[in-house]
């Protein structure tokens, strides 16, 4: 059910039109945000992983990726 739901999801985000690079960090990126998302909301720690300082430098390499993806996508129109 989960699995449907997000395949169905991944399908109509536009990764087509971002270059294949960005796509694969952009992906990456959020898969690790849900994980540690998940970490920190169940406050399960692995040696110390994820703290407060993780979870921010994720969200700040997440809005990088992102803006990077956005602002070339942009300019290749």
């Amino acid at each position: 059910m989960i699995g449907e739901w997000l395949s169905r999801a991944l399908e109509k985000l536009p990764l087509h039109k971002l270059p294949p690079s960005a796509a694969y960090a952009l992906t990456f990126n959020v898969l690790l945000f849900l994980f540690m998302t998940f970490l920190f909301a169940s406050d399960t720690k692995i040696q110390g992983f994820p703290n407060a300082w993780d979870y921010r430098f994720m969200v700040a390499v997440n809005v990088a990726v992102f803006a990077i993806g956005v602002w070339d996508a942009w300019t290749r129109r």
